[in-house]
């Protein structure tokens, strides 16, 4: 009876798995083929080489570089503004009827009918009209204008356009370390889900062993029904652990692809491993120091403040009038004698304008150049005392991340040690089987802590050199 429903079970499961079999061979031929080979190709990285391909690669960077190069033309026509401009026009006018002098307005002067007048030609035989010019008109001109005095107008532009510049040139470099921090995070964090993975594994290996040792034991009565289940629940926990490793793994390894720019899917195997390296000895005193001299978002506001700077001297100089020099060269039709002949004609001008009265129109845009400032003067500040709280929280991170890297190591030593002895001991039937579980859950849990420890060091490295500034682009 119990051979029935063994395999009667055995049948009904492989029933139930037939169609997830059928869709694994399916997605197997396909991850077979040519193309899926191509595309499932495992990529190996060291952190270097990441980073270099999340730079190449990265939208953050691409974007970067268009603001860099719209700031660049921005100043290439604040440029402009400071040599003469040739400008050309060509304009054709057609007149319902061409210009004239009617003859009665001279009749005075021929004479010939109009009272008190003089004798002379009678105005019957003269034209209504006398034409004095074309019903077509043509115009071809050339015109050279250049500022003499804009009243700073275009050399504050011009600074302007070089401080932004400047500022899209700070950007990129600002975006290149937060892109290179951004990838280095989670390249340590692959490895360490991935180094938890294996400590897993090898610690369920370790409890199938132990549980066909207790088992025997049971069996020959030496242990207790409800020890085994204790050494089963154990390895439950572990492969609940191994799962949320590779849960984590998952997350973290499609974060890195889209960092570097390829499909979220990708297979990634990175080649660096976690050590531990000293870091450098630093004061707080200097960590702050370097970072109020190199955070390049520092650099940026301060940057900011000098656009609006020459933002106030801009709406300033409205006040005061604006000098052009204008050459003209033109050919035009009709002559000056009115004839359907076309004529050269040029013209030397020194202009000045200047707006008299406005309804207030430059004194409130002085009024939101000087708060622009202001907000600008604000931010400064506070900017300044957010980069000091934030390397002071990041250097005593980075302290307390070395501290706990040595007390996990020492943990793990004993740990592993504590282990050697208890599983010697059980062995030999001096332990209760309670110790040895606790023993093999003290090394699991000092293994995890000592992982987590080395890649939450590397981590708080990593932005400590971030948060003051240094140069973290390989």
């Amino acid at each position: 009876m119990r051979v029935r429903r063994y395999m009667a079970g055995i049948a009904l499961a492989g029933f139930m798995l037939l169609p997830a079999f059928s869709s694994g061979m399916a997605q197997n031929q396909e991850a077979f083929s040519p193309e899926k080979r191509e595309n499932r190709r495992v990529l190996r990285l060291t952190l270097q080489e990441s980073i270099r391909m999340a730079l190449a690669r990265s939208p953050q960077m691409k974007a970067a570089r268009a603001r860099l190069e719209m700031a660049s033309a921005r100043l290439g026509q604040a440029r402009t503004n400071f040599f003469p401009k040739l400008e050309g026009t060509a304009s054709y006018t057609r007149l319902d009827i061409a210009p004239f002098i009617p003859v009665k307005s001279f009749a005075s002067v021929f004479g010939g009918g109009a009272p008190g007048s003089q004798p002379g030609v009678p105005v019957q035989a003269l034209p209504k009209k006398i034409t004095i010019g074309d019903d077509e008109n043509y115009v071809f001109s050339v015109q050279l204008r250049q500022p003499i005095f804009t009243g700073g107008l275009v050399w504050n532009g011009y600074r302007m356009a070089q401080y932004g510049e400047q500022a899209a040139v700070l950007n990129y470099r600002n975006t290149q370390q937060e892109l290179t921090f951004q990838v280095e995070e989670a390249y340590w964090n692959i490895v360490k889900a991935q180094k938890l993975t294996e400590i897993a594994e090898q610690s369920i290996k370790q409890a199938e062993a132990h549980i066909r040792d207790v088992e025997n034991m049971f069996r020959v009565g030496l242990l207790t029904r409800n020890e085994v289940l204790r050494a089963k629940l154990q390895l439950s926990n572990v492969r609940s652990l191994k799962i949320a490793s590779q849960k984590a793994r998952q997350l973290v390894a499609a974060r890195f692809c889209s960092l570097i720019g390829v499909p979220l899917d990708t297979p990634i195997q990175l080649m660096d491993s976690l050590t531990y390296e000293p870091p450098e000895e630093l004061t707080l005193e200097q960590v702050q120091q370097e970072a109020l001299a190199n955070r390049l978002d520092l650099k940026m506001l301060e940057l900011n403040a000098r656009i609006g700077e020459k933002s106030v001297a801009m709406s300033q100089a409205s006040y005061l009038p604006s000098v052009f020099l204008v050459a003209d060269y033109g050919y035009r039709r009709p002559d000056r004698e009115y004839n359907p002949d076309f004529y050269s004609t040029w013209t030397v001008s020194l202009v000045a304008q200047w707006k008299l009265f406005d309804w207030g129109e430059r004194s409130y845009k002085q009024q939101e150049a000087r708060a622009q400032l202001e907000e600008i003067h604000s931010n400064l500040k506070a900017a300044k005392d957010g980069i000091l709280l934030q390397v002071t929280q990041d250097f005593y991170a980075l302290k307390e991340a070395v501290q706990k890297v040595e007390i996990a190591r020492l943990a793990l030593e004993q740990a592993e040690e504590n282990f050697r002895i208890t599983d010697d001991f059980f062995d030999q039937g001096m332990v209760t089987h309670t110790a040895y579980l606790d023993a093999s859950s003290a090394l699991l849990q000092a293994r995890n802590n000592y992982v987590t420890s080395l890649a939450d060091y590397r981590i708080a490295r990593a932005r400590l050199m971030k948060s003051m500034g240094r140069q973290l682009v390989r």
